[in-house]
């Protein structure tokens, strides 16, 4: 399953901005959490794997935004 992201971008100076992402998954595969330097979403699922809510919580660097 995949657990991280790494994303390059390209600005308009040429500077090349980097951004990982992390994924947090359960036993089955399921997305249970996506973490980066913005924010960390939970995701929570019913008894029936349907997704019910996502969650997002900002971090110190996503409230400055």
């Amino acid at each position: 399953h995949l657990t991280q992201v790494e994303e390059i971008g390209y600005g308009e100076k040429g500077e090349q901005p980097r951004r990982s992402t992390h994924l947090e998954r359960d036993p089955i595969g399921r997305l249970l959490a996506k973490l980066n330097d913005d924010a960390r979403q939970d995701y929570a699922y019913d008894d029936g794997d349907r997704l019910l809510s996502i969650e997002r919580k900002p971090t110190d660097t996503g409230r400055k935004l």
